[in-house]
Order: C-alpha cells, then sequence, then structure tokens
C-alpha cells in the first residue's frame, strides 16, 4: 500500500469492518502516545496530535476515549469511524482536509464537526480548495496558525 506505517490494514476494509481494526489497535496506539509523554514529560493535557489520514482516523477516535490522551486533535484528510455521539470530554478538535479528496470523503470532516459542534465541542473545520489527498503549502500554513493560535485544554 506504498511506503510508510499502518496502524491498521487497509486492504478488503469496508464500512462495516473499519470499527474493528481501528478498535483492535486502539490500545497499541495510546500505549505510543502514552510512552512519549512519559519519556518528555508532558501530559495529556499539554499533548496535540495531528495524524494525516489513517494517524487522523486513529487520533480522532482516540479523543472520544474517557481518559483522552490529548488535549488537542489535528485531523489531516482523517475521519471518524462513524459520526460521534457525544463531544470529546477534554479534547479540541481540528479538521484540515482537501475538497478535492477521493480517499477519505471531506464530507467526513464538514459532517463530523457540524455533530461535534452540535454536541457542545471546540471544534474547527477548514477545507483546503484545490487539494486532494494530501498536504500542501495551504495547509501546511493553515496548521501552523492552528497551532500557534489554540491551545489544548487544561484539565
Amino acid at each position: 500500500m506504498g511506503a510508510g506505517w499502518q496502524w491498521f490494514s487497509v486492504r478488503g476494509i469496508t464500512e462495516e469492518n473499519r470499527r474493528e481494526r481501528v478498535t483492535a489497535t486502539m490500545d497499541r496506539f495510546v500505549r505510543t502516545v502514552r510512552d512519549l509523554q512519559d519519556s518528555s514529560g508532558f501530559t495529556a493535557s499539554r499533548t496535540t496530535l495531528v495524524g494525516f489520514s489513517q494517524g487522523g482516523i486513529m487520533a480522532l477516535e482516540s479523543s472520544l476515549l474517557a481518559d483522552a490522551p490529548a488535549g488537542r486533535v489535528v485531523s489531516l484528510a482523517g475521519r471518524f469511524v462513524e459520526l460521534p455521539q457525544h463531544a470529546p470530554a477534554s479534547t479540541v478538535v481540528n479538521f484540515l482536509h482537501g475538497e478535492q479528496d477521493t480517499v477519505i470523503d471531506p464530507a467526513w470532516s464538514t459532517t463530523a464537526a457540524q455533530r461535534l459542534q452540535s454536541l457542545g465541542a471546540d471544534v474547527t473545520c477548514d477545507m483546503i480548495r484545490n487539494l486532494g489527498h494530501g498536504i500542501n503549502e495551504e495547509l501546511v500554513g493553515k496548521l501552523l496558525q492552528q497551532l500557534a493560535t489554540g491551545t489544548p485544554l487544561e484539565n
């Protein structure tokens, strides 16, 4: 599936089996984040997770855990497995997504942002014109702006 790492296999992935795949690796994902926090001295409330595509999926899904590992999640071309039923208790969520993405439909980000907002979450959503499933200079600029102007919630 190309160069890079995966948290879960995307071969044969469907809407029906996506939840099972994400759930199966979530403990490993959270443990990885916690190990990095332990070695750096950062708490969850002072941690920002930035994930692209599958990394965005994992970061977003982790925000819904009772003991979320980060105070902020920035999803780059990611999505929730399904629309959340509750707002993250202690996590700010930022979506950045290319309008022309054919791998993960950008509607996943806009719809999730609207849902989270209706549930009372601290959320933003920026669509990048003329960008597919990738990262470009405009997206990086918006990412840096988000990171510079926002701070994770304090516990």
